[in-house]
Parts: structure tokens; C-alpha cells; sequence
């Protein structure tokens, strides 16, 4: 019973995650997960800082996370800096609210690491 649930869930979250990354090939999002089995079913976007906007910094941040066997990001951590400190901050927290598809592996739900990039660029703002 409990893995008719997770069975079910997994193919709604599948259909979902099918929408959105229509959505998202529309939109044309510069960060994709690498090398990874997990799918994304919602990727929060970042929202670009004041502060940096103000200063017209621009760059890209990798963040590292851990996906739990539920689809959320849990030991979220800057792998790779901008040299920014704002648009750190800004991945980390977007990434935080972002939800997954888990791996499976062998018909079991797996925790895998993922790492994402973040580009902040003042073209697309």
C-alpha cells in the first residue's frame, strides 16, 4: 500500500515535472542540474539582489545539495562561488525552496547529490 503511494506520487510528480520543464525550455533557464538522475519538478528562480543589480555585478554560483528521498534539497552549500556574496546567497536560498524528482535505483528512492548552477546576468533582467 505504502508503495502504491509513492508509485503514484512519483508519476504525478513525473506529469508535473513534464509541464514545468515545458515551461522552462519556454523560458529558457540558464541552470541545469549536472550529472545527475535526479529531475527537477520545480526550480525556484533567483531572484537577482539589489545590491548587486545597483553595482552591476554579474556571475554564476554552483550550489551543491543533497536530495532527500522525498524530492528536497537538504545540505545546500555553495560548491562553486560568483565572488559575490549577494548572489551566493541568492542560489542558496532559491535552490532551498526547489523540489525534485528523487533517483531510483533497483525500484528504490535514493539520496543523491546534485549540483546546479545559478547565472545572474543584468541581460535578463
Amino acid at each position: 500500500m505504502k508503495c502504491d503511494r509513492i508509485i503514484l506520487l512519483i508519476i504525478i510528480a513525473g506529469l508535473v515535472g513534464y509541464i514545468l520543464n515545458i515551461k522552462s525550455e519556454i523560458k529558457k533557464q540558464d541552470h541545469e542540474l549536472i550529472n545527475t538522475k535526479v529531475r527537477a519538478l520545480y526550480i525556484k528562480e533567483a531572484r537577482y539582489p539589489e545590491i548587486a543589480m545597483e553595482n552591476e555585478v554579474e556571475g554564476t554560483v554552483r550550489i551543491k545539495a543533497t536530495i532527500d528521498n522525498f524530492g528536497y534539497p537538504k545540505e545546500v552549500e555553495i560548491a562553486e562561488s560568483s565572488g559575490n556574496f549577494s548572489l551566493d546567497i541568492a542560489a542558496k536560498k532559491a535552490l532551498k525552496s526547489s523540489i525534485f524528482i528523487p533517483e531510483i535505483q533497483n525500484g528504490k528512492i535514493k539520496e543523491t547529490v546534485i549540483t546546479m548552477p545559478y547565472r545572474f546576468d543584468l541581460d535578463g533582467v
